[in-house]
């Protein structure tokens, strides 16, 4: 879990629940929801992200907002870590694939989850692809399902650059196993 000291502090100046107390030279204090007890839950860092023992001060303060949150640390790693609607959408458009991606959209809907994501090719065939689309609780997580297959899919290989031309990463796998390339090739 690698958490960005000013992404946490700016996840905590932007929440409802947590509210900065004022800031000294050294430190931001935060009060949040009310403990077991009726006491606000308090998380206390360093005022800048050059702090010598900052990391270990970081990692509480992630377990705590985790255990405030009843989620795991890694769940609140990434509701800390921003990934931004526009991020997705470029590293989709600019994604090496074949077909070429021509348009990349998202929208709410009101079929099976929240927000679908879709992508147009660049076709010139009768049969060829002209689309995908992928759904999610947010427009973040459509899109990144939607990059997900877009590289599953529609990606090229990382050792020769050639179009998969929509191979299985496991046939992939295998082709390499065949010639003596037994490397790991797809991300999982």
């Amino acid at each position: 879990m690698q958490i960005n000291y000013d992404d946490l502090v700016e996840y905590l100046d932007r929440s409802e629940d947590w509210h900065q107390l004022g800031t000294d030279a050294k430190w931001l204090t935060y009060n949040g929801p009310n403990d077991a007890g009726g006491e606000p839950v308090q998380i206390a860092l360093p005022s800048s992200p050059n702090f010598s023992d900052i990391q270990p001060l970081m990692e509480m303060a992630v377990g705590t907002l985790a255990a405030v949150n009843n989620i795991s640390r890694d769940d609140m790693a990434d509701r800390i870590t921003p990934t931004s609607v526009k991020a997705l959408m470029d590293a989709i458009k600019a994604f090496d694939c074949e077909p070429s991606v021509f348009n990349v959209s998202v929208q709410a809907s009101d079929h099976r989850a929240d927000y679908a994501a879709y992508v147009d090719f660049r076709t010139y065939g009768k049969h060829a692809a002209r689309g995908v689309s992928t759904n999610g609780e947010s427009p973040e997580e459509a899109l990144q399902s939607l990059f997900d297959v877009l590289k599953a899919r529609w990606g090229r290989c990382p050792h020769c650059g050639q179009p998969l031309r929509g191979k299985a990463p496991q046939k992939m796998l295998r082709q390499f196993a065949n010639e003596g390339r037994a490397e790991r090739v797809w991300p999982a």
